[in-house]
């Protein structure tokens, strides 16, 4: 049972690959951003260390984390410092509950792949839990439009949270095979479906 890390930046599509491995193969399939939403619920010792770190003012009124606020706080103008300081906290609790669910998928033994997907595999180490790294690339001007018109966010805030992701580079030189999502969805199939009988 072989894991396979799926990262890129922000707008590159991998849901896109994530829903065509659920749909057509025995996947597993864990999302780091969903792990890191039940980590950062209230209660839970990640939360804390977040709400110490950046004060009441990210919490709404019934006392969650409002990912809005936050995110606005850490993808602003500003340096990276409060996002490498968000980083910091939120890593090792959304690792350690990775860790978890990987061992029990492997103990239950039904399915032939497990996917992580985290636009963070390596900066948070956690690559060295997989077998393979796949890359889901596509070009800045396809992310942006792609992020304006899923999310709604404005051009600017869009190049803010590019600018503040590792790049293409980055992410080529750290990879085991590049997915090029940037073309018609049925191009990014054909890559996939090759990587698997590969």
């Amino acid at each position: 049972m072989k894991v396979i890390g799926v990262t890129g930046g922000v707008g590159c599509g991998k849901s896109t690959v994530l829903r065509f491995l659920k749909e057509n193969y025995n996947v597993c399939v864990i999302e780091a951003d969903k792990v890191a939403h039940q980590v950062m619920e209230p209660g839970q010792e990640v939360y804390k260390n977040v709400v110490d770190e950046f004060g009441s003012q990210i919490l709404t009124p019934e006392k969650k984390i409002d990912r809005g606020i936050l995110g606005s706080m850490v993808f602003g103008e500003e340096n990276r410092e409060k996002l490498n300081r968000l980083n910091a906290i939120t890593h090792p609790g959304v690792i350690k509950k990775i860790k978890e669910e990987l061992g029990k998928i492997k103990e239950e033994n039904k399915v032939n792949w497990i996917v992580v997907e985290s636009a963070l595999l390596r900066e948070s180490g956690f690559e060295q839990y997989c077998d393979e790294v796949w890359y889901i690339y596509a070009d800045t001007n396809t992310r942006t439009k792609r992020l304006m018109s899923n999310r709604g966010y404005s051009r600017q805030y869009c190049e803010n949270i590019i600018k503040k992701q590792e790049s293409n580079e980055f992410f080529k030189e750290n990879c085991t095979r590049i997915i090029d999502n940037t073309k018609e969805e049925a191009i990014t199939q054909l890559q996939i479906k090759k990587a698997l009988e590969f």
